[in-house]
């Protein structure tokens, strides 16, 4: 790599694209430094967010960010589920998609607070979290009318009438009060039309069954031990994501199960890493090899997202 610690992209080639900085680059070398390493290393965090961060890794190699990314991929603990214990199950997804459905879900619970769970292990408080799912599709109550909850269509059928019964007295009327009222007559037709369509969407829209749709925000924590003291109010253990759909049902058909959650990595399995993606990209350095004036400035910094290039004026 060059001196100033960046890859040149050229019109034909790349240039600087390795570096000799780390251990044994070079066989017998011994001029790596972990101090000077960790002296030379600058972090600029530009984005946090609850699910998401973004920052600036400066003065390491490629390889060192791309180290960074497979550790929180793969190295970073976190708590999901292990083991479903199926008690009931009449729906139409098996219960071993069920279950690899259910421990992909994320969960919602600081791994350091438990302790690791060997197949060995029995299940306690200090090393695993329990779920339960007992969710029964039915049909909606016999009295349940979806059109009590569409309101009532405007008074346009009333006007549509009263304008029909006043176009029956025109002929003494001038021609543009005709044309007025055949206009209004049209738009009210139209309204109603309008009216009709919206009163069909909503009774599509309106479901017939209670439960037919099995979310991750069904899923009950059933805490165990001293759990209740320790994770409570904002703390609580639960999904990530209460929306996440698990399996749709019918009337008739239902689900129980037990889902116990224990301490994992990505590297075991891809349901325990942390990340969705985790990624690097190179910074860009762009160096202006003239000064560019006038119109040509501004062409120059309508290319690139806003806030990348300024235009100052000068004298």
């Amino acid at each position: 790599m060059s001196l100033d610690n960046s890859v040149k992209i050229l019109n034909d080639q790349v240039l600087d694209v390795s570096n000799t900085d780390h251990p044994l680059t070079i066989p017998g070398s011994t001029n790596f430094s972990i101090q000077q390493s960790i002296k030379n290393l600058k972090i600029k965090i530009i984005r946090v967010s609850p699910l998401e961060m973004e920052f600036d890794l400066i003065g390491v190699d490629a390889s060192f960010a791309n180290a960074l990314r497979r550790i929180l991929i793969s190295e970073v603990p976190t708590m999901a589920i292990e083991k479903v214990y199926m008690l009931n199950n009449t729906g139409v997804v098996q219960d071993e998609v069920l279950a690899h459905r259910l421990g992909l879900i994320p969960i919602k619970a600081d791994p350091r607070y438990f302790s690791w769970k060997d197949s060995t292990d029995d299940p306690t408080d200090q090393n695993t979290i329990v779920f339960k799912l007992d969710v029964a599709c039915s049909y909606a109550p016999k009295n349940y009318s979806p059109e009590d909850h569409i309101p009532q269509p405007s008074t346009a059928s009333d006007s549509l009438n009263d304008a029909f019964s006043s176009f029956k007295n025109t002929r003494t009327e001038s021609a543009s009060q005709i044309q007025s009222k055949v206009s209004n007559l049209r738009n009210l037709q139209n309204l109603q039309k309008s009216e009709k369509s919206e009163k069909s969407e909503s009774l599509k829209s309106t479901p017939k069954y209670i439960n037919s749709e099995i979310y991750s925000g069904m899923l009950v924590w059933d805490p165990k031990g001293d759990q209740i003291e320790r994770f409570s109010a904002e703390n609580a253990i639960r999904p990530v994501y209460n929306d996440i759909l698990i399996t749709k049902l019918r009337p008739g058909q239902k689900i129980q199960c037990e889902l116990h959650c224990i301490k994992g990595i990505g590297r075991d399995h891809a349901k325990f890493s942390p990340v969705a993606t985790a990624s690097y990209k190179l910074l860009p350095k762009i160096d202006l090899l003239a000064e560019i004036t006038g119109n040509d400035a501004y062409k120059l910094q309508q290319c690139f997202s806003p806030g990348v290039v300024e235009v100052s004026m000068s004298n």
